[in-house]
């Protein structure tokens, strides 16, 4: 039975790989991108597997298997080349404002909703 072990062990070493220099890359920043098997280009895909818009970037390679590559939107990340795959999550490079502001207004809502039925209970 540990003999059937060795095999796979093997095949999984030959499976092309793709690391990450940093584990959460951040909008804008240059980050490297190694790749254990040339391949010519990168194909990135933001957002994958979503209904949203998704847009995919591809990155030359240049003769190398490291890559630079600045993120152009946060998410999920998938970056695919040759054989490999590998999806990520992208950070946002401050505060989202959009999301400070979508807070704001829900806690606007929930509070006053609460403010509002406390005054007409108390009311009578």
């Amino acid at each position: 039975m540990t003999h059937a072990i060795f095999p796979l062990i093997a095949t999984l070493a030959l499976v092309p790989q793709i690391t990450v220099e940093t584990e959460y890359p951040t909008v804008g920043k240059a980050t490297t991108v190694h790749l254990s098997e040339y391949a010519d280009t990168v194909v990135v895909t933001y957002r994958p597997d979503a209904p949203a818009v998704k847009v995919v970037e591809e990155v030359s390679a240049g003769g190398t298997n490291d890559i630079v590559w600045r993120p152009l939107h946060p998410g999920v990340v998938r970056i695919e080349a040759g054989g490999a795959s590998k999806e990520i999550s992208v950070k946002f490079d401050g505060v989202p404002m959009s999301g400070v502001l979508i807070m704001l207004i829900a806690g606007a809502v929930l509070f006053g909703g609460a403010a509002y039925s406390t005054y007409q209970l108390m009311r009578e």
